[in-house]
């Protein structure tokens, strides 16, 4: 889950994090796996001893789906209803038309419907990878804990925004 939403922070998001055109140019991503999840039945004796954290894996994993669901509610948006009506109307990817002219094909519902999404993609894809490096690094710590003689993996990333 990480990896999938690291790798959708730095090459779809950080691009365009504070443009103005976010709305209108964040690419049509590839879908993520929103079949990853946690092997519960293999972690129910976090549950017992660090419910918290449990918790908090739960969380982490709703947030993946909800991830995967905007990019995939994007993707739909874009291919479906944006280009081709764009299209129609004779405007081409890279013509460079004003932007007034581009609201006014794509009409009021369908700008918003984008400016929410793509707002919502950015927003989420930042605090979901912080999240999720927090949601292991307390896990392995809970991990640690209940099995001491144990070692558990470790990973370091570089998790500033691009």
């Amino acid at each position: 889950m990480w990896n999938q939403t690291r790798q959708h922070q730095k090459e779809i998001v950080a691009e365009y994090r504070n443009r103005d055109d976010a709305w209108l140019n964040l690419p049509a991503a590839s879908p993520l796996n929103e079949k990853l999840a946690f092997e519960l039945k293999d972690l129910a004796f976090v549950a017992q001893q660090a419910p918290t954290e449990f918790a908090s894996l739960l969380m982490e994993q709703e947030r993946f789906r909800l991830a995967a669901y905007m990019v995939e509610e994007h993707r739909r948006v874009v291919l479906e209803e944006t280009w081709p009506k764009l299209t129609a109307a004779g405007i081409r990817m890279g013509q460079g038309r004003p932007m007034e002219e581009v609201e006014r094909v794509l009409g009021t519902g369908l700008c918003k419907q984008l400016r929410v999404i793509s707002a919502a993609i950015i927003n989420n894809f930042d605090e979901n990878e912080a999240s999720l490096k927090k949601a292991f690094v307390n896990l392995r710590a809970a991990l640690r804990k209940i099995h001491p003689e144990r070692k558990f993996i470790n990973f370091k990333v570089d998790s500033d925004p691009v």
